[in-house]
C-alpha cells in the first residue's frame, strides 16, 4: 500500500517536474500553445490526458493512472478554480506562467522546485 501511495504521490511528481522541464528544454510546440492560451486567457482542459490515464489503468499501472488524474485535476484547477485550492500552489504555477517561464515546472509539489534548484519567488517591492 505504502509503495503505491507512494508513487501517485512523489514519483508522479517528480515525472510531471522532469516532463514538464524537458517541454520547456525542447520547446515542444504543444506546451507553447499552453502558454500562448494562458496569456490569452483561452485555457482548455488537457483532453490528451484523459485516455493517458485510462491506458494506464488497463495495464494495472495504477500509480501512473492516478498520478496523471491527480495532475489533470490540479492543473485545471488552477488555471479554472484557483479558489478551491491553496494560494500557495495556484501562485508557483501562475508565476511560472506570468514572469518566469523557466523556473517553477512542479504544478504538484512546488518543493522540487527548491529541490532542483528551479524556483522563482516573487519578490514583495516595499
Amino acid at each position: 500500500m505504502f509503495y503505491y501511495i507512494f508513487n501517485c504521490i512523489v514519483s508522479t511528481s517528480v515525472l510531471e517536474y522532469s516532463i514538464h522541464y524537458i517541454y520547456h528544454k525542447l520547446n515542444i510546440s504543444m506546451h507553447k500553445d499552453h502558454h500562448k492560451d494562458y496569456q490569452n486567457n483561452t485555457i482548455e482542459l488537457e483532453y490528451y490526458f484523459i485516455p493517458i490515464s485510462m491506458m494506464f489503468y488497463y495495464y494495472q499501472y495504477y500509480a501512473l493512472c492516478f498520478g496523471s488524474i491527480r495532475y489533470l485535476l490540479l492543473h485545471t484547477m488552477i488555471h479554472h478554480y484557483p479558489q478551491y485550492l491553496p494560494n500557495s500552489i495556484v501562485k508557483h504555477h501562475i508565476l511560472h506562467h506570468s514572469k518566469a517561464p523557466n523556473h517553477n515546472f512542479s504544478v504538484s509539489m512546488p518543493f522540487l522546485d527548491t529541490l532542483f534548484n528551479t524556483r522563482y519567488i516573487e519578490k514583495n517591492n516595499i
